[in-house]
């Protein structure tokens, strides 16, 4: 890692570092708002994946020791118009949703569904600064190769099946293919994988007092089974940013499994072994 390159992760200050995997967009929202809410808990990194699609497939291309994002990702004559309407990578299947959205995709004149996109200046212009967006955050995640600490990785998996117009979005996804692929990728088990699959109860505007439906937990990865209500909070529109209150629930749980119990409760637990069972038992 380069001098140059080191200082562009935020300052650790021993917190856990947590980054998106994404899926869709939403735990990107998600990290950073938990972060703003409990600033001292975690250090939300900026990641390749924040504001993309990212089928598995995708990921995996991504997550390929040695991928070089400015030689591969968003090629002229490398792209496609994605069946959602935005703008794809047609060497790694990831769908660039905000930076090339459908609008920006229709002024270009590029409007018709999965059809490829020919080199030319005006959309190459665009793509570059899409690449060099991506190429930017890649360098945070290639970067916990080397951080000593434990991370966080999250990957939304909707509602438990992809947008209908990407239906293959999750073939094959595993959380054990997820972690398998970080390993390679990290060359180190140091991090931890969440996987979120949503269930969205229409109509409901109150948050859940319980979002967390179920939590599984195996060795360093976790899936949690989370109900939300619609929209942003409740809104019931098709806002992408989802519910925070849920997503929280969720976070805070996953925080709590890998870094433990809180300072103070270490130090009541302390005394109260020290104290109360250390009179009870007969010195050796």
């Amino acid at each position: 890692m380069t001098a140059s390159q080191a200082t562009t992760l935020p300052d650790q200050g021993g917190k856990l570092q947590v980054m998106s995997l994404g899926g869709w967009c939403r735990p990107a929202h998600q990290i950073h708002h938990f972060a703003a809410q409990h600033p001292h808990t975690i250090t939300p990194l900026r990641g390749p994946f924040d504001w993309t699609i990212t089928p598995f497939t995708a990921l995996q291309a991504c997550l390929v020791p040695g991928f070089v994002p400015q030689t591969t990702v968003l090629q002229p004559g490398r792209c496609h118009v994605s069946t959602l309407a935005s703008g794809a990578c047609s060497t790694t299947g990831v769908v660039f949703h905000h930076r090339l959205e459908p609008k920006v995709m229709r002024a270009l004149g590029h409007d018709q569904l999965d059809m490829p996109i020919p080199s030319a200046p005006e959309f190459d212009a665009v793509a570059a600064d899409a690449r060099g967006r991506f190429a930017h955050t890649y360098r945070h995640l290639s970067q916990l190769k080397d951080h000593p600490g434990e991370s966080l990785f999250v990957r939304w998996r909707r509602q438990g099946h992809p947008d209908e117009h990407l239906p293959s979005a999750f073939a094959g996804e595993t959380e054990a293919r997820v972690m398998r692929s970080l390993r390679r990728f990290l060359g180190h088990k140091r991090f931890h994988l969440l996987t979120i699959v949503t269930h969205v109860t229409p109509q409901r505007t109150d948050p859940f007092d319980d979002p967390v439906q179920t939590w599984h937990r195996r060795g360093r990865s976790m899936t949690c089974h989370l109900r939300e209500r619609a929209g942003w909070n409740g809104d019931q529109t098709s806002n992408f940013k989802g519910d925070e209150a849920s997503w929280d629930a969720a976070l805070q749980q996953a925080v709590a499994h890998i870094t433990g119990p809180s300072t103070g409760v270490r130090q009541g637990l302390a005394r109260f072994f020290t104290g109360r069972y250390r009179s009870v038992i007969p010195p050796r």
